[in-house]
């Protein structure tokens, strides 16, 4: 699984999130390989936690299985700022 983040700022001022996951899994033959990906635009403010399942979220899972989860938070870069400063 492979994820890019790109934020940005759309012609309203708002701040974006772009998210991307690519999945490659091999199939069932063990021969070939299947390939998925998906976009998803989320809206977000500077600093707000985006929780983020690459695989989907399953409520009824087996008790041996996971959902993995990413938290992603958008900050502001501003190289003159020093550590303390924060």
């Amino acid at each position: 699984m492979i994820g890019s983040f790109t934020p940005y700022f759309d012609s309203e001022g708002n701040l974006i999130l772009l998210a991307q996951g690519q999945i490659f899994m091999q199939n069932a033959t063990g021969k070939g390989f299947m390939y998925y990906t998906y976009f998803n635009s989320i809206r977000t403010q500077l600093g707000e936690t985006i929780v983020f399942f690459p695989l989907g979220f399953s409520e009824n899972k087996p008790d041996d299985s996971t959902n993995i989860e990413i938290d992603i938070q958008v900050q502001s870069f501003n190289p003159r700022m020093k550590e303390n400063d924060k």
